[in-house]
């Protein structure tokens, strides 16, 4: 992690103003993901990107997470109808999509986003609001290997997660299952 946030609104607006939809983006590079490399992402309006296609779910679930090929940046009952988008910028090496809206149940602002690199590093960021917060991790969709990395807690101008794909640090060990043991060293 960050000590702070480093979140901004960088992209193109999309135009995918929604409640519960899910929209399709080419990657410009076969992203490595629990060791697969996927070319398409699916992003949902509240808050996730799934690679093994659409998912428009609101509502967290430990079935749903477990059992999709998923990134949970915010994962909460999102709306991007109320004045807000997708903003999708693309690079050779790295593809960062935010979401900026507002809660559908009028919760307030929300300012998310996660950053894919081709190396398979995640980056996600948050901004001003997300005062309600949302469910954050990552699943292999395998039904074993997923990391919850958070619930229903504030997210404004958190700091930022960073999860690297070149393994734990030197002391952590992750078992089959995804629990982490050990102390860093």
């Amino acid at each position: 992690t960050n000590s702070t946030s480093t979140f901004a609104e960088v992209g193109v607006a999309q135009g995918w103003n929604a409640d519960d939809d899910c929209w399709t983006l080419e990657l410009p590079f076969d992203f490595p993901f629990y060791g697969n490399k996927y070319g398409t992402a699916y992003i949902n309006s509240n808050g996730t990107i799934t690679f093994d296609g659409d998912f428009d779910h609101w509502s967290y679930s430990v079935q749903n997470f477990t059992n999709r090929v998923m990134i949970a940046a915010l994962w909460s009952d999102l709306d991007t109808s109320y004045g807000g988008d997708v903003y999708v910028s693309t690079h050779s090496d790295v593809v960062t999509i935010c979401w900026v809206c507002q809660y559908h149940s009028g919760g307030g602002s929300v300012a998310a986003s996660a950053k894919l690199y081709s190396n398979g590093d995640i980056c996600l960021a948050y901004g001003n609001g997300n005062a309600n917060g949302g469910f954050v991790g990552v699943s292999a969709g395998d039904g074993l290997r997923y990391i919850p990395l958070g619930g229903e807690m504030s997210l404004n101008a958190a700091q930022d997660i960073l999860l690297r794909s070149e393994g734990m640090a030197d002391g952590l060990f992750i078992s089959e299952e995804g629990q982490i043991t050990g102390i860093p060293t």
